[in-house]
């Protein structure tokens, strides 16, 4: 156990740990020998004198119990010492609560989905950490809810070892019981779930399912409700610990059925099976993860169906008391065909009308392998989920792969009601882990238990005191045949005419027996092959210590992120760019920055680096994983619009191509398109041409080298190239339009002929890439001016590049007119005319290269407008010129189409937008040329970009009002505090914020501003509203403009007291709104610093470096100094003295002049 202990720190050698281990057997198996020998004959070996102590018999039970005790105490220790998403969902229980816990939503898991966490999530791991550290803290015990985390899988391996003890000592004996708590202590199948710092659900899952089997094994034994209602309690921690509960609720209606076909019914099993359904049934159903699923789900109808099974069997064998024996035979045959027909015929329907889940993806894949490599990809991704190799069987359970099916041949040769239980617990057990590698967890209990048997029962029959057992066999017959004569002394003989009658057959008896005893005594030959047997098996157990102290030692007991491997000369090197990276993601990226990585690493990215992810080890959004995979396999450019999409800021992969790391994305990229296809099947293709590809087994130099990123940059790289960081570039503000995707083709367009015609509405053709003299025009908005259409033409008209369809005379175009209700693309070089009647003034508007013929009065009708006050009588002709053409052009940057649906509100008072008009782009030309857009006036079929411009004039409106009202009382607020800047935060009405004197918050002098607001409040929520309220206060001149939501502490929740002896307060935190803005530019040095000089003239310089980095003209003055290190280059001498440098203390450099 010493060197079991140590085991972690590795100063031990292999040998000392083979000859503790066959001591420790030897305890082991001089125990079971003890208690067999003391069990049978009651008898202590001390008083045996040949045959003629008449000593009595002692009680040995309290050394047995004793004995027992010790090496389960040892097993424990053992099992303690080889082991060292959930802990921060712990700590969050911790901290705020259970029922908190329960609807707690993890913003930083899933973006932009979000996890809503207890209803995802199994809670017996997080309230079994939280209940021990509930209790060290009531007795005064300050532990961190971290080191309750880190040992709580060792902690309970102990408990599951002596969990297995308990169950073995039900199957077999007591002595098989100890074995196979050794063999649990340090098996490597469950150490590699329970090593410290592995804190996941097997942990505590494990013990669970063992101390379930034995109360079950209990409860079959006695018939008892108590131990009956203990299994359905330790069924429903299991169910809150792990999914695997499911092989529990399927393993003990499968014993309750075979007993049944094995026609051992009886009511002990009757009322177990009963009780623990029922209580197990509801128990199971108040976890929130699992609801109703035990009566909706097809992994549960099998204990439901045992159930009705098991009730209408104990019903018929009443009436088969009842009823003859003719008459029982027709009614069970007749009961059991209906029972047959009717239960599968609504078990059909009900899954049929969706009533009962078909099996899940994971349950089903069990039963058929090829299926979740087929239709669920993601399920065969995961390497737990691959099917077992025969290596890994020897590679976890070593000689155990080979004993236990010698106990299993023993539980079938003495079987009996609870060892077919064992006999059945074995066979699902192999099949389960020979399909799913991650299922030898459940197998290794199983094994530990038959091989303790296996041990048991071989040591038993070969390690017997023989001499010492035909002793005892002697005595006892000496003692039966005196007892025998004292009693027919005393007894009256009148029942027997002479007392040889009585004496002579229990003296033959005594004479045969005696004869037997001395006829076993063995030989040397056979002693010598009882001590081959021993050493055997001794053997095998010390090469079992050593393999499962190896397989700890190098693996199972590193860490998943801190990596290691061995050199070629045997030195061991470590890897911790897992670390490296998370600690620079969590240092040097925003609080709010988007990580978008492979699944693998999101549990570690949100629990170390504490950053928002996309996607985690939680899997249970097929879509959002395959969206991921999708950018992963995707190109850089296509893959850029899926990251913008997801407000990805940036993007983690690794790669071991560095340094040979199998387990990189490129190894794990063909589950990536695999998982992408499900969703996305018309996004993938095969190249069946492709070249073969690289690997280093061949050491080729990848082709394809020298190429750049486009819209993703380089932020991080760790030591060994294993982890790399891309950051995601922003777009650029001004859009440019690949050349692959221009419509018009670059070609030069044919000088055009001049003509002239007769109609008012015919212009001047155009020369070249002139369109005329352009009039002075409003300027535009932003948006206008970064347009698509805006870049198109100013394109066309710096070039005088058309399109080669369009290349036609004037008088061509002219003559096709546009209908009104047209509402197609404007073509270049159209000519529209709106006039309706002959004798009117005419306007000739330009847009887009598009001639708009319209009635002057009818602009004028909208004095209101921009085109109203440019064309009306009181126009200013200076203002509005034509061109040479006699042509006006308007509405720079606005397109034809857009343009022509504004003019129809100068005719019908309505605008219809065009379907190749954006409703934004649409509000933006009203409000360039200063027409309403309101509900009244605007029709169009994009509802949503209607209600959402609507909705961002209301809120314009409704922020101006908040702003003069709230926002600005607390802003003069602050100026008169002579503050630059100002941090409010928005309250609801109801809110109350109680901070307690005595523990003050430790928030720094950047004491928020609180406003209770409840309209305020859902003001903010919508992150539209927060984006218009950002831009109006931007427009009003303030800077430095941040809003979003962050907790806010309301009252004290609990103290604390930290382990130095320190009071530490917890206060209760809620989400609320903030705004942060600014009115002056705060500048971290001073604007002007002057350097002067007794002689030299100062001279005023912004910059501090640059000051101090100029050369000061030469002076008279002269000190010698020898250790002056001004080079030739300094433009001085080089015996002047240099200012000092500046000391960090001081705020700037002092020129200390020179002595003369």
């Amino acid at each position: 156990c010493y060197v079991r202990l140590l085991q972690n720190f590795r100063s031990l050698s292999y040998v000392k740990a083979t000859l503790v281990g066959h001591i420790s057997f030897r305890c082991i198996s001089a125990a079971n020998i003890k208690k067999l020998s003391l069990a049978t004959f009651s008898i202590p070996p001390a008083t045996m004198k040949s045959g003629r102590s008449k000593a009595p018999p002692t009680n040995s039970s309290g050394w047995e119990y004793l004995l027992t005790a010790t090496v389960l105490l040892l097993v424990w220790l053992v099992g303690f010492s080889l082991r060292l998403f959930n802990y921060r969902a712990t700590s969050y229980m911790v901290d705020n609560g259970f029922y908190k816990f329960l609807n707690w939503f993890d913003e930083r898991a899933w973006y932009p989905l979000g996890r809503i966490v207890g209803g995802t999530v199994f809670p017996g791991l997080m309230l079994t950490s939280g209940s021990i550290h509930y209790m060290l803290h009531s007795l005064n015990i300050p532990v961190h809810i971290r080191e309750i985390c880190v040992f709580l899988a060792p902690f309970f391996s102990g408990l599951t070892a002596i969990a297995t003890f308990l169950l073995t000592k039900e199957l077999w004996s007591h002595g098989a019981g100890l074995f196979a708590a050794a063999f649990m202590s340090i098996v490597p199948g469950y150490i590699s779930r329970s090593v410290a710092g592995s804190y996941d659900n097997e942990g505590i899952a494990i013990f669970a399912l063992q101390f379930t089997y034995f109360l079950w094994i209990k409860s079959v034994k006695t018939g008892s409700i108590f131990w009956s209602l203990m299994t359905a309690l330790s069924y429903s921690y299991m169910v809150s610990a792990w999914g695997g509960y499911v092989f529990i609720i399927n393993l003990i209606p499968l014993h309750i059925f075979i007993l049944l076909l094995m026609g051992r019914f009886n009511s002990r099993m009757f009322i177990a099976y009963n009780v623990f359904f029922i209580m197990g049934l509801i128990l199971s159903m108040q976890t929130p993860f699992v609801g109703f699923q035990p009566v909706r789900t097809s992994e549960h109808m099998a204990a439901m169906g045992v159930f009705i099974l098991l009730n209408a069997y104990a019903a018929i064998c009443f009436v088969y008391s009842l009823l003859s024996k003719q008459h029982a035979g027709y009614l069970m045959l007749i009961l059991t065909l209906v029972f047959v027909f009717v239960g599968l015929n609504i078990i059909a329907l009900l899954t049929y009308l969706g009533v009962i889940a078909p099996w899940s993806g994971r349950f089903y894949s069990l039963w058929n392998t090829e299926y979740a490599k087929i239709h669920i990809p993601i399920i065969s991704s995961v390497s737990e989920h691959q099917p077992t190799n025969w290596v890994a069987f020897f590679f976890d359970l070593h000689v155990l792969v080979a004993s236990f099916p010698a106990g299993l041949w023993f539980c079938c040769k003495n079987m009996n009601d609870v060892r077919v239980f064992a006999i059945l617990y074995s066979i699902t057990a192999v099949y389960f882990a020979g399909v799913m590698i991650r299922l030898m967890l459940t197998l290794t209990p199983v094994v530990c238990v038959l091989a303790g048997i296996t041990f048991s029962s071989i040591f038993k029959r070969y390690l017997y005191d023989e001499a010492a057992e035909r002793t005892l066999m002697l005595h006892g017959l000496q003692r039966r045949k005196a007892s025998h004569q004292d009693q027919s002394r005393s007894k009256d003989r009148t029942m027997y005419d002479k007392a040889g009658k009585l004496r002579k057959p229990l003296q033959l008896e005594c004479a045969e027996a005696r004869e037997q005893i001395l006829s076993t005594c063995p030989d040397d030959d056979f002693g010598t092959l009882k001590t081959i047997i021993i050493a055997t098996m001794l053997l095998l157990l010390s090469m079992f210590v050593v393999h499962c102290t190896w397989i700890t030692s190098n693996a199972y007991s590193s860490p998943s992120v801190v990596l290691a491997y061995y050199n070629n000369d045997g030195s061991r090197t470590i890897l911790d760019d897992f670390r490296e990276a998370y600690f620079w993601l969590r240092k040097n990226t925003p609080d709010q920055a988007r990580v978008m990585s492979w699944w693998d690493y999101g549990y570690q990215i949100a629990g170390m680096a504490n950053r928002t992810t996309l996607v985690d080890n939680n899997t249970w959004n097929n879509s959002h994983i395959a969206l991921v995979g999708k950018a992963m396999a995707s190109t850089e450019r296509e893959a850029y619009k899926i990251m913008r999409a997801l407000d990805v800021d940036y993007v983690l992969v690794i790669f071991g191509g560095m340094i040979g790391y199998s387990g990189d994305d490129i190894n794990k990229f063909l589950w990536m398109v695999r998982i992408a296809e499900g969703e996305h099947p018309k996004d993938i293709r095969l190249d069946y041409r492709v070249p073969a590809g690289f690997d280093r087994a061949r050491n080729t130099v990848i082709g394809n080298k020298k190429f750049n990123l486009e819209h993703l940059e380089e932020a991080f790289t760790s030591e060994h190239w294993l982890v790399r960081i891309y950051k995601v570039k922003k777009p650029r503000n001004i859009y440019s339009i690949p050349k692959s995707e221009r419509v018009f083709e670059h070609r030069r367009s044919k000088p055009y002929n001049k003509h002239s015609s007769g109609s008012s509405s015919t212009t001047s053709p155009l020369e070249g890439n002139r369109l005329g003299e352009m009039a002075p025009l409003i300027p535009l908005p932003p948006a206008l001016k970064n347009s698509k259409t805006n870049q198109k033409t100013a394109q066309q008209r710096s070039d005088g590049l058309l399109d080669g369809r369009l290349n036609r005379r004037h008088s061509d175009c002219s003559s096709n007119r546009y209908n009104t209700d047209d509402w197609g693309v404007v073509e270049v070089n159209r000519t529209v005319d709106l006039v309706s009647e002959k004798n009117c003034e005419r306007l000739t508007l330009v847009v887009e290269n598009t001639r708009f013929v319209v009635e002057s009065a009818l602009l004028r009708s909208k004095p209101n407008t921009m085109l109203g006050r440019m064309f009306g009588s009181s126009r200013d002709h200076n203002l509005v010129k034509p061109n040479e053409h006699g042509e006006y052009v308007v509405a720079e940057g606005i397109s034809a189409g857009c343009f022509r649906a504004i003019l129809d509100y100068f005719k019908k008072g309505i605008i219809h937008c065009p379907p190749n008009v954006s409703v934004a782009e649409l509000r933006e030309a009203c409000d360039y040329l200063l027409v309403p857009f309101t509900a009244e006036n605007v029709d169009c079929v994009d509802l949503r970009g209607l209600l959402h411009e609507l909705s961002n004039e209301g809120a314009r409106e409704r922020f101006n009002i908040f702003l003069n009202k709230i926002i600005l009382p607390q802003m003069v607020k602050s100026a008169r505090d002579g503050e630059r800047e100002c941090h409010i935060v928005v309250l609801l009405d109801d809110d109350i914020v109680d901070w307690d004197e005595n523990y003050p918050l430790q928030i720094g002098e950047d004491l928020p501003l609180a406003v209770y607001s409840s309209q305020l409040y859902r003001f903010f929520k919508y992150i539209e509203n927060r984006d218009v309220a950002k831009q109006l206060l931007k427009d009003r001149g303030l800077k430095k403009i941040r809003l979003g939501i962050e907790g806010y502490p309301t009252c004290k929740e609990k103290v604390r007291r930290r382990p130095d002896g320190k009071s530490e307060v917890v206060y209760s935190y809620v989400q609320r709104p903030f705004i942060h803005m600014s009115w002056e530019k705060e500048e971290a040095k001073s604007r002007h610093v002057d350097f002067a000089c007794p002689i030299v003239k100062s001279k005023s310089n912004p910059s501090l470096a640059s000051a101090f980095s100029d050369l000061l003209p030469s002076s008279p003055p002269y000190v010698p100094n020898a250790n002056n290190a001004a080079g030739p280059s300094s433009g001085r001498p080089t015996t002047y003295t240099n200012p000092p440098p500046p000391q960090p203390s001081e705020p700037y450099p002092h020129h200390v002049p020179p002595k003369c």
